[in-house]
């Protein structure tokens, strides 16, 4: 009976990477970490992260005309379906239409390959900040954070971008020391995290809460990044009892609970397509960031 429980860890026991990448992808991202809010605050934190990057925050912001900040729910679903469509497929013939989607999204914007370098690392490392953060620890056993490495390195040199970190650790370091070197306040990487923070507070609080819902949002984000972007800083206590709860989510909740039944990232982020089709995920194809 407890092995049903627990199918998801057992499964990923069996695994190895290399020979089962997309497999241990799916297991972690989709199913065992794959509650829809928490997706969503590791997602959020890495695009404040990207926007602490000023050329990345001003090909984001575009002078207000940016998705990310006309209309970041939008575009915080759309990503995550096509993130969601990749754990799924990963490189097959499926994965590479997602990968020329994205590559066509951005087709209007001469991106130098350190900055996609950069934004490829903030989704490797994520996981294994978010365990450090909220638990403690990594909770990524290392084969399982290097099958994540495997993975977005794979989609990664499919996008074309070149001189991706030899192995996981490299890569981590890499992110590390970019970030001590091009991390900078800017207005449109402040303007981008409000937008990020009233989109978190609108899609997770009722509006008599926006005001809490922004405060919880500003509490996830480490120190660093709140003074970078110039923020006020969130309530003391708000903010303790946010990372408790989430520590606790992590920590506590998570290893003893069993798995949840399998998903997909697309059945939350997806239902602004009914009918689905992933060559209509996106905003016009003439123009989209």
């Amino acid at each position: 009976m407890f092995r049903n429980y627990f199918w998801a860890r057992n499964r990923l026991k069996q695994l190895k990477s290399g020979r089962d990448t997309q497999e241990i992808v799916h297991l972690l991202l989709e199913v065992r970490y794959g509650n829809p809010i928490f997706q969503h605050v590791n997602f959020s934190i890495t695009f404040v992260q990207q926007a602490a990057v000023p050329s990345i925050a001003k090909m984001l912001y575009r002078n207000g005309e940016g998705q990310i900040f006309k209309n970041p729910a939008k575009r915080v679903n759309d990503t995550w379906i096509y993130f969601g469509e990749l754990f799924q497929h990963f490189d097959n013939d499926q994965g590479q239409v997602v990968i020329q989607q994205i590559n066509q999204a951005h087709r209007h914007f001469p991106i130098p390959n350190h900055l996609n370098l950069y934004t490829l690392s903030t989704m490797i490392c994520i996981p294994k900040r978010s365990g450090i953060k909220f638990a403690g620890q990594n909770v990524l056993t290392k084969d399982q954070f290097r099958a994540i490495y495997l993975f977005w390195k794979r989609i990664g040199e499919l996008m074309g971008i070149e001189d991706i970190p030899k192995n996981e650790d490299a890569l981590f370091g890499w992110c590390l020391q970019y970030e001590q070197e091009q991390y900078q306040y800017t207005e449109a990487g402040q303007k981008i995290t409000i937008a990020l923070a009233e989109e978190f507070s609108t899609r997770w609080f009722p509006s008599f809460l926006n005001h809490l819902g922004q405060q919880v949002f500003y509490s996830i984000l480490p120190i660093h990044l709140i003074g970078i972007h110039q923020i006020q800083k969130p309530n003391p206590l708000v903010r303790w009892m946010t990372l408790f709860l989430l520590r606790l989510y992590v920590k506590i909740i998570l290893p003893i609970c069993p798995d949840p039944k399998d998903r997909k990232v697309r059945d939350y982020f997806g239902k602004d397509y009914p009918t689905f089709n992933i060559r209509n995920v996106g905003y016009d194809k003439k123009m989209t960031q």
